[in-house]
């Protein structure tokens, strides 16, 4: 089917979606639809993730279509790294005063500006950190001008290059499904070694990104710091490469006993893999801990040339080592096992006087958390 913006007489539109599904002309921002009897409905059984697709696709043809027609030839993608911000605000402060927006919905904006358009797929999430953007024209020079008042316009909430990133793939199981969800994570929080007095912790992040031992393991109370420690190490891996972190995160029993997770850091690009509060995978295998298997396989096994340079970072809230499989901690597959601990108040106390806060609370011994939420 041939069809432009112009057309007058609506045309009709058959999509395959699941059966309950319902779309409005929003999901059609070039194609004339003007309600529920125009789809093509399938049963039950049809997987809705293939009914999203195919909308999609839908979609997609139509702007492509729309472009050729208009001999709008010339493209090129882009990444612009922005300030989180909400979608209303971006829509109202940026798109809507940037051209003429023609379409806003839950997948995408495009929008008409002087000589070209831009496509900016949506990531699904409330609020973005990275624009990727497809402006099309029919010259190179005006999809580059048009790129340059598109920047001056979001200058506001453009993020500088040289702030570390951090690429989050955040697999997590949701009603017994495991779900992904994708996000640019800025590291750009000031770390303090003095919240660590008892570690060389400068030391100790520079020898393990120097090490090809992929594991390092902490563990200790809640609040002492182990998060605050592991976001430290992705910056300084940033630092190190000069260019986003690619990060696998999970804290979900269900899918670290599925094991898939260790297959995404071998056959992917990521940097590194962060296991956090992994209390029950931990343990000896002779108790019954199989999920162990696949860690060790992966960080110095049968597997471990497939994650030269990558780094398996694990934290636990176990109060001790006494309880952890002793082939984990072993010298070759583990750099470092890393015990936080709660500060004295001698010790909170040059931590409260580095970030600037008044202690008001007394107490024996402070966790990290106790001070920063102070």
């Amino acid at each position: 089917m041939n069809h432009t913006i112009e057309e007058d007489k609506p045309q009709p539109v058959e999509v395959i979606a699941h059966k309950g599904d319902h779309f409005t002309e929003e999901d059609f921002p070039l194609l004339p639809v003007d309600g529920p009897d125009k789809y093509l409905v399938a049963g039950d059984n049809f997987n809705s993730y293939t009914a999203e697709s195919l909308l999609l696709k839908k979609i997609m043809e139509s702007i492509y279509e729309y472009l050729d027609v208009n001999e709008l030839k010339m493209s090129e993608s882009f990444y612009l790294t922005i300030e989180d911000t909400e979608r209303d605000v971006l829509t109202k402060n940026y798109f809507n005063k940037f051209g003429e927006l023609i379409s806003n919905n839950e997948r995408f904006y495009f929008l008409k500006y002087n000589n070209g358009y831009i496509l900016c797929p949506k990531n699904g999430a409330l609020s973005f950190s990275t624009l990727s953007i497809t402006i099309y024209s029919k010259s190179l020079d005006d999809v580059f001008k048009i790129l340059d008042d598109f920047k001056e316009l979001l200058k506001p909430i453009l993020k500088k290059k040289d702030v570390p990133r951090l690429s989050i793939n955040w697999q997590t199981t949701i009603n017994g499904r495991n779900e992904s969800f994708y996000k640019n994570e800025y590291l750009d929080d000031i770390f303090h070694p003095e919240c660590y007095p008892y570690l060389d912790v400068v030391g100790l992040i520079k020898d393990y990104l120097s090490s090809e031992i992929p594991v390092i393991f902490m563990l200790g109370p809640p609040g002492t710091g182990k998060t605050r420690l592991i976001r430290e190490i992705l910056k300084q891996i940033y630092i190190k490469q000069k260019e986003s972190v690619e990060c696998i995160y999970t804290s979900s029993r269900d899918i670290i006993e599925e094991g898939t997770i260790y297959l995404s850091l071998i056959f992917s690009k990521t940097d590194v893999l962060v296991l956090e509060d992994i209390d029950y995978h931990v343990g000896a295998r002779k108790d019954g801990n199989t999920s162990m298997y696949n860690l060790l396989s992966v960080s110095n096994g049968i597997l471990s040339n497939s994650i030269k340079n990558k780094k398996i970072i694990l934290s636990s809230n176990l109060p001790n080592i006494n309880n952890i499989d002793e082939a984990l901690l072993r010298p070759g597959r583990c750099f470092a096992t890393i015990e936080t601990k709660r500060l004295t108040p001698d010790q909170a106390s040059i931590v409260f006087d580095k970030i600037e806060k008044k202690n008001v609370i007394e107490q024996k011994n402070y966790s990290l958390a106790d001070i920063y939420n102070c």
